[in-house]
């Protein structure tokens, strides 16, 4: 058996098949190290949601088993795996079997496993809660260091200023003295000397002078240079001041987040269930179908001796496939799988047909360990999973049979 069953399920579900998943999951998990993430690409979360809703309406004891199972089944998958992602629309569908479960059992169950979910979703947003706070916290320790230098700058110019302003009450005072001085020199000596004086008295003012021009221009740079301190230092405070309203909004703008996130989920909900809907109706018309078609009447004897030489082809057939393995390896390895691969991806469900999906079906069906070794290395499950949404209820079951075939392989 393989986990494929699920998704099997989905189209044909029974007492035993939720059962025998549960059993195989097991084994699977065992058996491969990345099991359970590869059960997960392959869309199980998605597929046992819908296998909840559609057995969730039904009051027969095999359908409550079936629940029982898948919901077992989910909770070894969440206690397996680191995370679990795209899990709404599972959310929904336990949320719907807590408060509407047939049995208490299974209300129990139900809420255990949302309970799982819940407890990745709080951790995944405490992480980001303490990231961005601290984000926060290293930009406002590099404002304030900024804010810190700032400040040592403009003391180290105020202390310049002082200085400046020192040196010029000093030139002020020798000017005095100088002045002084020359009067005194003017009325005791002669007027040779007083010639000298005066001439020398000139020299040192014009010496002054230039002097007291280079101080004024120095003192003029110096306070532009305050002033652009100045400045940067209230750029600085701004810059704090708006990461700290940032942190507050962002503090306080938690409760609106929470608020759009449920209105969103809400919106989800509604788009979801009315998808089940259609889903389920055209399920029905199909099943109607199927079971209108396949209505027979008893074998008479006389039909025994067609069906035994239709085995007997069947066999021969069988054995002429054993006989083609090395056909269907040389068709691999020439690159049909990858373009039939290529063709279910990428083009459109409608011009899909069935012999497409059975030309893949071929090389899965009774593949030894090369061939499913070749298959699993192209990854082909995203292209199987794009047929599950077709109208065709064939190709569904010919890319489900194809997905158990591989899946069992690799198991």
């Amino acid at each position: 058996m393989s986990v494929l069953h699920t998704l099997q399920c989905n189209f044909q579900p029974t007492k035993d098949y939720p059962q025998h998943l549960q059993n195989s999951l097991t084994i699977f998990a065992e058996r491969s190290k990345n099991g359970i993430s590869r059960v997960i690409q392959v869309g199980l979360i998605n597929r046992a949601a819908e296998a909840l809703n559609d057995n969730s309406s039904s009051q027969q004891q095999p359908s409550q088993v079936i629940i029982m199972n898948i919901l077992a089944v989910l909770n070894q998958v969440l206690t397996a795996a680191e995370k679990i992602s795209n899990s709404s629309k599972l959310r929904v569908s336990l949320g719907k079997m807590t408060n509407e479960g047939i049995s208490k059992e299974i209300k129990r169950k139900s809420k255990s496993v949302l309970s799982l979910l819940e407890e990745q979703d709080e951790e995944e947003d405490d992480d980001e809660d303490q990231k961005q706070s601290n984000s926060i916290k290293e930009s406002l320790k590099l404002l304030q260091l900024k804010l810190k230098l700032e400040k040592r700058r403009r003391i180290e110019i105020e202390e310049k200023l002082r200085i400046c302003e020192l040196k010029q009450k000093e030139n002020d005072n020798k000017k005095i003295e100088s002045q002084q001085s020359k009067k005194d020199k003017k009325s005791e000596g002669s007027t040779k000397i007083t010639q000298v004086l005066k001439v020398d008295s000139k020299k040192e003012l014009i010496s002054e002078s230039h002097s007291l021009k280079q101080f004024e221009l120095q003192l003029s740079e110096t306070e532009i240079k305050l002033v652009e301190s100045e400045e940067r230092l209230q750029i600085a405070e701004s810059e704090k001041g708006e990461e700290e309203r940032k942190w507050i909004q962002a503090e306080l703008g938690k409760p609106d987040a929470e608020d759009k996130a449920r209105i969103s989920e809400q919106r989800m909900k509604d788009a979801e269930e009315q998808i089940l809907r259609q889903v389920e109706q055209e399920t029905e018309d199909i099943l109607g179908c199927i079971n209108g078609g396949y209505k027979t009447n008893e074998i008479k004897n006389a039909q025994w001796i067609p069906m035994k030489i239709d085995l007997n082809d069947e066999e021969k057939y069988v054995d002429e496939n054993k006989s083609n393995i090395d056909g269907r390896k040389q068709a691999t390895k020439a690159g049909t799988v990858d373009a039939l691969l290529r063709l279910l991806s990428t083009q459109p469900l409608g011009r899909i047909s069935l012999s497409h999906i059975y030309a893949f079906f071929i090389f899965t069906n009774q593949c030894f360990d090369e061939i499913g070794e070749m298959l699993y290395n192209r990854n082909p499950y995203i292209s199987i999973i794009h047929l599950f949404v077709h109208q065709d209820f064939f190709i569904i079951n010919r890319a489900a049979i194809s997905m158990f075939n591989l899946l069992n392989n690799d198991a």
